[in-house]
């Protein structure tokens, strides 16, 4: 007992670094979990759009799939420049959620060389998007065939 009174004032000290300490961890504990929470809802939210389109693509076919020279009646070729429109805006929405789905959304985009190809200047969209449309282009336009209209 004598050696806890004589140091006292050191356990004390001991005590409260330890506490400090262990306040410390907790956190930043608390720090990677809410990180890790906010990952888990970043992902969960670019599969939620990316699910959402295709359930679009499944709903209209011929106009995910289009074919090399689609023959649209002018409505559907006003559906379709939405279509496409709509792609690339959900491309743009999901991969800032989650951009391990740029691949995907990129091999979408392959389906509508004749969009793409058609249009030498895509703008207004975000650099990610940006990149996309030219690669894609880059990939699939110097052999895709000439449509007349």
């Amino acid at each position: 007992m004598s050696w806890i009174k004589r140091n006292a004032e050191t356990v004390t000290a001991i005590g409260t670094a330890i506490t400090a300490l262990v306040a410390v961890l907790a956190l930043a504990g608390v720090k990677l979990q809410i990180d890790a929470t906010q990952q888990l809802h970043d992902t969960q939210a670019g599969k939620e759009i990316y699910r959402e389109f295709l359930s679009l693509s499944i709903k209209n076919p011929e106009l995910a799939q289009p074919g090399d020279c689609p023959n649209f009646t002018p409505d559907r070729a006003i559906s379709y420049d939405f279509f496409v429109e709509h792609l690339l805006f959900t491309a743009e929405e999901a991969v800032l959620f989650d951009e391990n789905l740029a691949l995907s959304f990129e091999n979408l985009l392959s389906n509508h060389g004749y969009a793409i190809c058609g249009e030498a200047a895509w703008t207004g969209y975000t650099e990610d998007v940006n990149k996309m449309i030219s690669r894609t282009q880059k990939r699939i336009c110097p052999e895709y065939p000439t449509c007349s209209e």
